[in-house]
């Protein structure tokens, strides 16, 4: 195995991952390898593969928290599913019959190589290739599924709340399998990233409209997960840019890092809302697909943390109703009162990278704190 530059992690209240080897990622990548929601056996043996290859921590492919929620047919859950076939008959050759034991045993097939396994957690929304008797979205409106027009009804609030409930049990079970945190996904036009686009959150209520409203779904999740998980790892896929008109810009996804900041352990950043595949295109950032992105979000935090000087005044405690939330001007605009820990929150990228040369230079340049490699660790001559 190659050796490179060991990188010490200096988060400083929630500092679980001290000891990693490296800080090299998979990321989650949709295998497609479960049956009716069921995740295969042939996921432990690719979960085994693909940490033999030198990385310091794996996030899995996203499980749906709710069914409404598949985001394709093959697409592997975590619902309360998963509790009745717990309760599975020990099958012929002495194993249980159930997803739980999957589950643990893909946790198991990581930990082998002495690596934390991340459970990710989504709920497709509008945006769901599977066949579901209705789409739900943040907004009413129509989309087109299979060819043909497709009608979304629009979340209600209690119908908000149980599913941030569906989260929290995730959540837990994925705790009570040995996973060693859950990332929430609100990326790549799922239901989260649906929320937290104006492109397509068009509510009225206290759902919609700003930034910390469109923002207010992902922050009740995180901190219902925190009341009954508080030691538990937290992380956040956002799509933090939507690289189309009237979408998320560069200073919103600044914004967004700043609210979330305060509840969460990890941020895993990527981007786009729709199917097409986008990302920043500066060329001063010429590594990975959302490396300017980063770097905004890593100067802000550091500003925040280290700074009490800077343009505008800050309020992190209770903007928009949200404890905890709060607000920016923009991109290395903010200043936080002096020494914030809320903001000592590394910064995930993947996306583009194809090399551990150009991983090195993310992290030495201070870009990212872990840099992922996805599809080019599914080569069979990709170690690290």
């Amino acid at each position: 195995m190659t050796q490179h530059t060991t990188y010490t992690i200096t988060h400083a209240a929630k500092n679980h991952f001290a000891h990693l080897r490296n800080h090299w990622f998979l990321p989650a990548m949709a295998r497609e390898g479960s049956i009716d929601g069921h995740p295969s056996e042939a996921l432990i043996s690719y979960y085994n593969t693909m940490t033999q290859k030198g990385f310091g921590l794996v996030i899995l492919e996203h499980a749906y928290v709710n069914a409404g929620g598949k985001a394709s047919p093959k697409q592997m859950g975590i619902d309360a599913t998963v509790d009745a076939a717990a309760d599975a008959t020990v099958d012929t050759t002495g194993g249980h019959n159930s997803d739980r034991h999957t589950f643990e045993a893909i946790a198991q097939a990581i930990h082998q190589h002495n690596v934390p396994a991340i459970m990710q957690l989504s709920h497709a929304g509008q945006q769901t290739r599977a066949t579901l008797p209705q789409l739900k979205g943040p907004s009413a409106g129509v989309v087109m599924r299979a060819g043909k027009p497709t009608a979304v009804h629009e979340l209600s609030c209690s119908e908000i709340s149980c599913l941030v409930d569906d989260f929290v049990a995730a959540a837990k079970r994925a705790q009570s399998f040995g996973f060693d945190g859950v990332e929430i996904h609100s990326a790549h036009g799922y239901l989260l990233s649906q929320f937290y686009s104006p492109l397509v959150n068009k509510r009225t209520d206290s759902y919609g409209g700003s930034l910390e409203n469109r923002l207010r779904f992902h922050c009740e999740i995180l901190q219902a997960i925190r009341r009954e998980l508080p030691d538990f790892p937290l992380f956040v896929r956002l799509g933090a840019r939507d690289y189309e008109d009237g979408g998320n810009t560069l200073s919103d996804a600044v914004q967004a890092a700043c609210i979330l900041a305060p509840y969460i352990d990890y941020l895993d950043i990527s981007g786009g809302i729709h199917d097409v595949s986008r990302h920043d295109t500066n060329p001063s950032y010429p590594l990975g697909y959302f490396s300017e992105t980063c770097a905004a979000i890593k100067r802000e935090f550091a500003q925040r943390m280290g700074s009490a000087n800077g343009a505008g005044a800050v309020n992190v405690d209770g903007a928009g109703g949200m404890p905890g939330a709060g607000t920016c001007a923009g991109a290395g605009t903010c200043a936080g009162a002096t020494g914030d820990a809320r903001f000592n929150v590394p910064v995930l990228m993947a996306g583009g990278l194809t090399s551990t040369k150009d991983g090195d230079a993310l992290l030495h340049q201070g870009i990212c704190d872990f840099a992922g490699f996805g599809r080019a660790a599914l080569r069979n001559n990709f170690v690290l």
